[in-house]
């Protein structure tokens, strides 16, 4: 099937949403909006308020303003900024475990030896995002000073050469590593292994999303977490089970952060979000019934 669909100058657009039945009576408003976000990018936060899923017209309910379709995407916007800050948190809590506990236990450089991963696919790709940093002309200064200063081992110690790697190789490493290494780390969050390894896998994939403006609030995870079985930390409902949406991701972030930040203040972030934006529809996020009355929330 051929592609037909012609480019629109922003007043045809806006035309287009008020044939559709949206009300637009701050023209100015809207184009400015459309000329710096996207008619595209925007579509998206107006699919809750047309009639129907499956509509060809993509008509609009009664009574719905341009105004409604902003104050969705701007919701979104500041749920992808706080979601990003608690991931930075937990990558930097995370790394800087990783790599403490395992150079206590095997030395400096046990990054360098493939005996310490369970697959020679973990050593290697590790290897390689290294390998690559120092074929680099913009190297990070540490590295660049150890390089130059030393010879033997070839590459630098395990807490300069892991900063230099993204939070998906992390997982990887993770991944990759012993199962006595991986339930060392993981009983530091209070985790069993494998739902640790599927939750960093999780931080990195809705990282990707954050850090590409991506849609946050009512995606359908391509990577899901996993449940608590056994949660040795205050929790939800352990009859919940929806780990394909984004309630269930602020959970394990706030889960997470009672260990590596007791003090920090994203539940009450996320209850001032939720409460600056009234309208948002909540079921969209797998948000439970009474989420605020759950012991993890308190």
């Amino acid at each position: 099937m051929l592609y037909s669909k012609p480019a629109l100058p922003v007043s045809n657009q806006i035309a287009m949403l008020q044939s559709r039945g949206m009300i637009i009576n701050d023209i100015p408003y809207a184009t400015s909006h459309l000329l710096n976000i996207s008619y595209y990018r925007l579509s998206a936060y107006m699919l809750p308020f047309q009639s129907a899923a499956n509509d060809p017209n993509h008509t609009y309910k009664a009574n719905v303003h341009f105004e409604d379709v902003m104050d969705l995407y701007v919701f979104d916007r500041e749920l992808r900024l706080l979601v990003f800050d608690a991931i930075e948190r937990i990558e930097v809590s995370f790394r800087t475990q990783l790599i403490y506990q395992m150079a206590l236990k095997y030395g400096s450089h046990w990054h360098e030896d493939p005996k310490h991963f369970s697959s020679s696919s973990t050593y290697h790709e590790l290897q390689k995002h290294i390998n690559e940093h120092k074929g680099k002309s913009n190297r990070e200064v540490f590295m660049d000073h150890y390089w130059n200063k030393y010879t033997n081992p070839v590459n630098p110690p395990s807490w300069m050469s892991l900063e230099i790697i993204t939070m998906g190789t992390v997982s990887f490493i993770f991944k990759g590593l012993s199962k006595d290494d991986k339930k060392d780390l993981a009983a530091f969050y209070k985790l069993h292994p494998k739902v640790l390894e599927s939750w960093v896998h999780a931080l990195a994939y809705v990282r990707n999303i954050c850090a590409h403006h991506a849609r946050l609030w009512n995606r359908d995870f391509g990577v899901q977490p996993l449940l608590i079985q056994k949660p040795r930390l205050p929790w939800i409902d352990l009859t919940f089970n929806n780990n394909r949406r984004s309630y269930y991701f602020l959970c394990l972030l706030q889960y997470l952060l009672t260990t590596i930040n007791p003090g920090g203040h994203l539940k009450q972030r996320i209850k001032e979000l939720l409460a600056n934006h009234p309208a948002v529809p909540k079921q969209y996020m797998g948000f439970q019934k009474d989420w605020d009355a759950q012991p993890l929330w308190l």
